[in-house]
């Protein structure tokens, strides 16, 4: 990839002399951090090596990196057609989702919770080898209001609810945003800000990643939030000397303009890498729009607004994929106005891909997808540098009846051996 941004938007975004030298470095860090070794035998049934020349075809099914998106409207299309489409553009790119379980749209009414629909998403997805997020348990400007307003009271409501939906959805659900954005409990005159105000952030943090745990003693935990500053590394570190079960800190970057410094994404990812926990970039968006268009333009989709984009997601993938510290990458939107109408998706609302979804995609089961197919040496022995992740090993050759194993390979120096019998 080219280091000098084409997209005049872009000029002193991608072409600053910092951002030059972390894109020309992140394909060694690629290699160190996302490939592991594997190497796999094969031998006759007497134990002696395979003939040389036996073909292995070796298939990459998933990463083990999670490539999100956030699924917002997957079974919200009235026609058939369009759902199909939907659901061929996200299962075709990603192997992570994000879905919305917003406890005042699940629970209106107290005791009346209405899960159906968010079950059937997270088993869809499932069903498709996509691991799921729920988004989120609790945040504090998303109370219902049903919720008591004295703290002991809201306490045992949000107590219930963490409980019931980890139970619920375990097993189709495990990874959660336990909570986020708990700052904002400050001004929010509802059931869960006056409890914040009087437990305090951290204490109220503390008891909703262990009652996530405690529901599912297999969950991952998520803390999300907006803002990157002191506060939130003071509440992970807080955590963390606490003993509380955090899994995973979240970052967002939802961009203003034409995008974010890449030297801020990296900045922001040693800041947060430091702390302990590994990092999901939960939700992304970047804009497909005209710089400075106001009102309802600025809302539309324009050419020249999608090849800044997609110029944009190219080098921030490669940034991020190549930062040791991160777990996943998590657009926001998949279809422009799934949220707050803003253009920031992949995927045009005709439900036409933009050139930022292929370039992704190209990425992900393109240029970072280790399925190859290579022949035995004299040792029975096949060799190869792989991204981590799962793989289907397939051995067949002339009168000899396939053989088929499914292996994990992780990133770093050490190799993982395949002993196949023929």
């Amino acid at each position: 990839m080219s280091t000098v941004s084409r997209h005049p938007d872009l000029k002193g975004i991608l072409d600053t002399w910092r951002a030059q030298e972390l894109l020309a470095s992140a394909p060694a860090r690629i290699d160190q951090h996302r490939k592991g070794n594997l190497s796999i035998h094969v031998t006759r049934p007497d134990g002696s090596p395979a003939p040389d020349g036996i073909l292995v075809n070796i298939r990459q099914k998933t990463h083990a990196f999670g490539f999100g998106c956030a699924a917002l409207s997957l079974h919200s299309h009235t026609d058939p057609a369009a759902e199909a489409q939907y659901q061929k553009l996200f299962t075709d790119a990603f192997n992570f989702a994000t879905i919305m379980t917003f406890w005042h749209d699940i629970e209106k009414e107290k005791g009346k919770r209405t899960t159906e629909l968010y079950l059937r998403r997270a088993k869809t997805l499932k069903a498709a080898g996509i691991r799921v997020k729920g988004h989120p348990l609790i945040l504090p400007g998303v109370c219902p209001g049903w919720v008591p307003k004295d703290p002991d009271g809201a306490r045992a409501a949000v107590q219930d609810w963490i409980t019931h939906m980890v139970r619920t959805f375990r097993g189709v659900v495990d990874t959660w945003d336990v909570t986020g954005d708990i700052w904002t409990a400050d001004n929010q005159q509802n059931g869960i800000g006056a409890w914040v105000r009087k437990a305090g952030r951290q204490q109220v943090f503390a008891d909703a990643l262990r009652w996530t745990k405690a529901a599912n003693p297999d969950a991952v935990t998520l803390y999300n939030d907006f803002a990157l500053d002191n506060a939130y590394v003071d509440l992970v570190r807080g955590a963390i000397r606490g003993g509380d079960p955090l899994s995973v800190q979240g970052l967002e970057a939802h961009m203003d303009g034409a995008g974010w410094l890449l030297e801020q994404l990296w900045m922001h990812s040693d800041t947060f890498g430091k702390l302990g926990r590994p990092l999901h970039w939960s939700e992304i968006t970047v804009n497909s729009n005209d710089l400075g268009a106001k009102g309802p333009q600025g809302d539309i989709s324009t050419r020249s607004g999608e090849a800044r984009q997609a110029e944009y997601a190219d080098a921030m993938y490669r940034l991020l994929f190549s930062h040791p510290n991160v777990d996943a990458i998590c657009w926001w939107n998949l279809v422009d106005g799934d949220w707050g109408g803003n253009p920031g998706g992949l995927v045009r609302r005709n439900l036409t891909p933009k050139p930022s979804y292929d370039v992704i995609r190209q990425l992900i089961h393109e240029e970072w997808d280790s399925t190859m197919r290579k022949r035995t040496d004299h040792r029975g022995e096949v060799s190869a540098r792989v991204f981590a992740g799962t793989y289907e090993v397939t051995i067949d050759g002339a009168g000899i009846s396939n053989k088929q194993v499914t292996i994990d390979v992780t990133a770093g120096k050490s190799t993982r051996r395949v002993d196949v019998t023929l």
